[in-house]
């Protein structure tokens, strides 16, 4: 089973206390994900701006309120930068398998389904 949600729907899933986040389809390079997501999960002021620092603060999240955490993918960012795309779907993954032992917690990523098979070796 995939560490990562895929479906067309991802609010069918979400919890009713979660932050529920849609990440943006044109997310073209690193820069542009990171400060997206630095806003959209009120990352920390001393957020490093760099890959690191983003899996620190994706397994941390201690100053978001809600239990839940819902990442909605529409598309795939960093379509045309492979190496940051790959490296970014580690840390999401890495991120997923991190919180899943957090009873308290939950942290989903999803993606529509037809990244399903691009995503496969995520599992």
């Amino acid at each position: 089973m995939s560490v990562f949600l895929f479906t067309d729907d991802p609010a069918a899933y979400a919890r009713g206390d979660a932050l529920q986040l849609v990440v943006p389809a044109k997310l073209a390079d690193k820069q542009a994900v990171l400060a997206w997501y630095a806003e959209a999960l009120r990352f920390p002021s001393y957020f490093g701006e760099n890959w690191d620092a983003f899996s620190d603060c994706l397994t941390d999240l201690s100053w978001i309120v809600e239990k839940g955490v819902l990442m909605a993918h529409c598309d795939m960012p960093l379509a045309t930068e492979l190496a940051d795309r790959s490296i970014y779907v580690d840390i999401l993954a890495n991120a997923v398998r991190r919180w899943k032992d957090d009873e308290g917690h939950n942290f989903t990523v999803s993606f529509p389904k037809r990244f399903s098979t691009l995503l496969a070796y995520n599992q």
